[in-house]
């Protein structure tokens, strides 16, 4: 919400974005907060005491998987091959920019022609912290998987608590989803493994067929593990499409990413910036499932406010990576349809009686 209302300040000529403003806009909304909070204060010390291992439980998981990735960052802080350097000028851009649209980095004068609202994000959060780029940039490496691995953890966990009143199966199982999340990739590492130790016949292979491992490894790894440099890589790799032998040029190279390939890779993309936004509305698209249908003209100021929000968060989510809006305006559109459905059921339940 910061770095949004930054934005439009900023792009609209009102305010420059500089930590003067940044703060400025932080402290406005610690106020707005600290208001809100003492007027609903009652109900809402009534949910923490209800939700208070659920509470401590996110916290300490965002601790614990921001600190596994800052260390890994530690021990791996460049920022200089596949889009990396790319995607620091963007970062840089929106940190240095004053009043309006980031400058491009490629062409002087002109804005930036991108959707670049995830690293104008992790911009504001460096003029705030007071980090130069490079480091804000490696912060923000760690910072996504922590976001995503909590929104994942709550939107699982919710989910199983609506059905199990048992604490402990919504732990067990935002845990669990938590590691599918952030850990789990596909079966090519499977499959890198067994060619490492000389597994598997040329046949084989050549029915898998899948770029940089035609055929079985020429001589066994000097360990029981892949030993190339970045073997890992092919595993985003795998769908093309060869003649019948696996030889020549493939004619539908496709990239299939996962989030612990792109955490691992340190590309701050758009597509991996993303991340959190779309977790974020799928927790809308959950908490709409479970509203009361109500006219406009009955909205209470709870409904008004989560429409705003599911808007700026949707509108968010666009900016930050074009590609996701078509996919998630259908999964809530069809959220929509499912709920329509349902009242629909229910009045003509009630009308036969």
């Amino acid at each position: 919400l910061i770095s949004y209302v930054s934005w439009i300040l900023s792009v609209t000529g009102v305010v420059p974005s500089n930590p003067v403003s940044i703060v400025s806009i932080l402290l406005i909304g610690i106020l707005v907060a600290t208001i809100f909070y003492w007027r609903r204060r009652a109900e809402l010390r009534r949910f923490f005491r209800l939700k208070f291992k659920c509470l401590l439980t996110t916290e300490a998981l965002f601790l614990t998987v921001f600190a596994a990735w800052l260390i890994l960052r530690f021990f791996d802080p460049s920022i200089n091959h596949t889009e990396q350097p790319m995607d620091l000028a963007l970062l840089n851009a929106s940190i240095v920019s004053n009043l309006g649209a980031p400058e491009d980095p490629w062409m002087r004068g002109e804005s930036v022609s991108y959707y670049y609202f995830g690293h104008w994000m992790m911009g504001v959060l460096s003029q705030l912290s007071g980090v130069p780029a490079e480091v804000a940039y490696n912060l923000s490496m760690a910072l996504v998987p922590a976001l995503g691995a909590v929104a994942t953890y709550t939107i699982v966990s919710t989910v199983i608590s609506s059905r199990e009143k048992r604490w402990l199966y919504s732990f067990l199982g935002g845990i669990f989803a938590v590691l599918v999340f952030g850990l789990m990739s596909n079966l090519e590492g499977v499959l890198e493994f067994m060619r490492s130790n000389a597994m598997g016949s040329t046949n084989f292979w050549n029915w898998v067929c899948i770029d940089n491992i035609r055929g079985p490894s020429p001589a066994p790894s000097p360990t029981w593990y892949p030993s190339e440099f970045w073997w890992w890589f092919t595993a985003t790799r795998i769908i093309n499409t060869f003649d019948p032998s696996c030889i020549g040029t493939g004619v539908d190279y496709t990239i299939n990413e996962f989030p612990f390939f792109s955490f691992l890779l340190g590309d701050l993309h758009s597509h991996v910036l993303a991340i959190p936004l779309s977790l974020l509305i799928l927790c809308f698209a959950w908490q709409f499932l479970l509203m009361q249908l109500h006219t406009w003209k009955s909205f209470t100021f709870d409904q008004y406010l989560f429409v705003l929000l599911l808007g700026l968060s949707l509108g968010a989510l666009a900016f930050t990576n074009m590609w996701s809006l078509p996919v998630f305006a259908t999964l809530l559109a069809g959220v929509g349809f499912l709920r329509s459905y349902r009242n629909m059921e229910v009045n003509i339940g009630s009308a036969f009686g």
